[in-house]
């Protein structure tokens, strides 16, 4: 189900394929105060070779913040 918030490997492949054929090869993805699509996001993206960065939205006095850091394991 595309519309569940919960990661799902069908839409993470939609997604990333998508990206694929607009030529894209790298992205971030980020989601309001939650990291966990990007695990699965990241996996699917590698076995086509598009480099997905974690991110976060977070909400603080009105603004959107986008925060985007390396996806190394440190």
């Amino acid at each position: 189900d595309f519309r569940s918030r919960d990661p799902n490997i069908d839409f993470a492949r939609r997604l990333i394929d998508a990206h694929v054929e607009a030529g894209v090869s790298v992205l971030a993805v980020t989601d309001h105060n939650r990291i966990d699509w990007y695990p699965l996001l990241r996996e699917v993206g590698d076995t086509v070779g598009v480099y997905v960065f974690p991110g976060v939205e977070i909400s603080v006095n009105g603004c959107h913040l986008l925060l985007i850091w390396d996806r190394t394991t440190e």
